[in-house]
């Protein structure tokens, strides 16, 4: 079993196990902006899709090999991602993709 570190962004590759529905990282989003919120670290980044997306077409069967993937069980349904390490995501995607700058978390 994978587990996720704590400096790891999670790609996630299937929204539903078992119907195989493909998860974000793997659609074409119709979207500019890309806002990975972290809320227990308070942290958040903000990616281009368009080099988010790329990144993944790039490097993604690489990442699955080296990483794994992780499920997570939410009830009625298990998705599955791929955990990328921070660092190694932020330097795919370019100096475009940066954090946790102009981001924070404020709780009400």
């Amino acid at each position: 079993m994978v587990v996720a570190g704590d400096g790891d962004f999670l790609l996630e590759t299937l929204s539903s196990e078992h119907d195989g529905r493909p998860g974000w990282i793997e659609k074409d989003l119709a979207c500019d902006l890309f806002l990975y919120l972290v809320k227990p670290l308070r942290q958040g980044w903000l990616f281009r899709w368009p080099a988010l997306r790329a990144a993944w077409l790039c490097h993604g069967r690489a990442w699955r090999e080296e990483y794994g993937e992780c499920r997570a069980d939410n009830g009625s349904y298990v998705t599955v991602s791929v955990p990328v390490p921070r660092e190694g995501l932020l330097q795919a995607t370019g100096p475009s993709s940066r954090g946790p700058r102009g981001v924070s978390i404020r709780s009400r």
